[in-house]
């Protein structure tokens, strides 16, 4: 069959029969390689896109407020429903991953823009 998956690509497959007992068993090995690309265009792709939007409220007029704030707000809801989203179709562990640290990033540097807007507009306008 196909050996392209979504995520995965299937390297090698192998099956031998054991008759070491009473009751001969088939073992079966799957190798499977991650596809990094599906992870670079799904994951890392848009949540870098929503960053730069996040980003270009900064050069929204500063008495424009209201916008600048709702778009950054936005950016950071959506980038954080994505993250779930993503976080439900990986594999469970008990370490942290680097998509883990990409994603508190992400949320880390919308926060820290929404912020900077508020300060900015509590200081200069």
């Amino acid at each position: 069959g196909e050996k392209n998956l979504l995520q995965y690509s299937v390297q090698r497959v192998s099956a031998k029969v054991i008759n070491q007992s009473l009751c001969p068993a088939l073992l079966v090995e799957l190798a499977f390689q991650n596809r990094s690309v599906y992870y670079v265009f799904y994951t890392f792709l848009p949540s870098l896109m929503l960053m730069v939007v996040g980003y270009m409220t900064f050069y929204f007029p500063l008495d424009d407020f209201q916008d600048r704030i709702m778009v950054a707000l936005t950016a950071m809801l959506v980038q954080t429903t994505f993250f779930t989203q993503v976080g439900d179709h990986l594999p469970r562990t008990s370490y942290l991953k680097l998509i883990d640290v990409w994603c508190v990033l992400c949320i880390a540097m919308l926060f820290c823009i929404i912020l900077a807007l508020v300060i900015i507009n509590h200081f200069y306008v």
